[in-house]
């Protein structure tokens, strides 16, 4: 009897799936702004039922309320995803052009007479013109009769790490994955616990060593036209956005918050902009103890 009576009823109303969306509140919408919403509709409910002049009066400034205090709630919350975002430029940027209504144009297609290698004959280019025009700099003798302080301490190594360090590290990133991650990011954070130690040896041997893995010197070249309104058939309008692996950012966060520290210790960088005059000496001087770190550690583990 009961399987006459289910047929009967899947025959006459059969069931229905229903694909029920979830309303997403805005992340601005707050308990002020529910609870003015919520007297906003009653008023409305209470002047259609009655059609009386004082609830029309009292709904239409109640709405003004609600709309008020919901336009502040959305300027607040902007203000401090700008404030706590202030040192992220692709955040502010994305978020202005949200807000502007100018959002990114679909990517053009890039004219069937160029590949790679002429995108990166172009770009090699580019890069040796600029290194011939910073190398062929005339420091002349006024540039460099500047006085200088010489730092009293140098940095000769970086410090290894330990594993806290590289779990905040990896933990706070972003999870972008390049194309020659040999797993995914989001993936890398779940094993986190197995892969730690091998991660940390190949960071701390890059430190010790002077020396960057190959594979992390590698990156995905994609050209990324300037403007909308630029010629896609003109290779100068293009730009390189490199797509480097995820660990290889792990290590240029690493050395970066080490030279960071180091220059915040030096004592002459105090009075580096108070300095009148061509400070070039100087910043050649900088740049010389920067970028010999890694050569200095080179040799000590070449005499090892």
């Amino acid at each position: 009897m009961g399987t006459i009576f289910s047929d009967t009823l899947e025959a006459v109303a059969p069931i229905k799936l229903k694909k029920v969306r979830e309303k997403r509140i805005a992340p601005w919408y707050n308990s002020n702004t529910h609870s003015l919403k919520k007297e906003t509709r009653n008023l409305e409910r209470k002047w259609r039922k009655t059609n009386l002049e004082v609830f029309r009066i009292a709904w239409k400034n109640c709405m003004s309320r609600y709309r008020q205090a919901l336009k502040a709630a959305r300027a607040e919350h902007f203000r401090e995803l700008i404030e706590n975002n202030q040192n992220n430029p692709r955040f502010l940027f994305s978020t202005v052009a949200r807000l502007t209504n100018n959002q990114t144009p679909p990517e053009l297609n890039i004219p069937l007479q160029f590949n790679s290698n002429d995108f990166m004959n172009f770009f090699t280019d580019k890069i040796d013109n600029i290194r011939n025009t910073i190398t062929n700099v005339d420091y002349t003798a006024s540039n460099m009769s500047t006085s200088f302080v010489a730092p009293k301490e140098k940095l000769q190594y970086f410090t290894a790490i330990g594993q806290e360090e590289l779990n905040k590290l990896i933990t706070v990133s972003k999870p972008t994955t390049c194309l020659l991650d040999p797993v995914p990011t989001k993936l890398l954070k779940v094993l986190l616990p197995v892969a730690e130690e091998p991660l940390l040896n190949i960071i701390n041997s890059s430190l010790s060593l002077g020396h960057v893995p190959k594979p992390f010197k590698l990156a995905v070249i994609k050209p990324l036209i300037k403007k909308p309104q630029l010629d896609p058939s003109e290779l100068a309008n293009y730009r390189p956005i490199s797509n480097l692996p995820f660990m290889s950012k792990i290590l240029e966060k690493v050395i970066s918050a080490q030279l960071c520290s180091f220059l915040q210790k030096m004592i002459f960088m105090k009075n580096f902009s108070q300095v009148s005059g061509p400070i070039t000496a100087q910043k050649l001087h900088l740049l010389k103890s920067l970028m010999t770190c890694f050569l200095h550690q080179t040799k000590a583990a070449s005499h090892c």
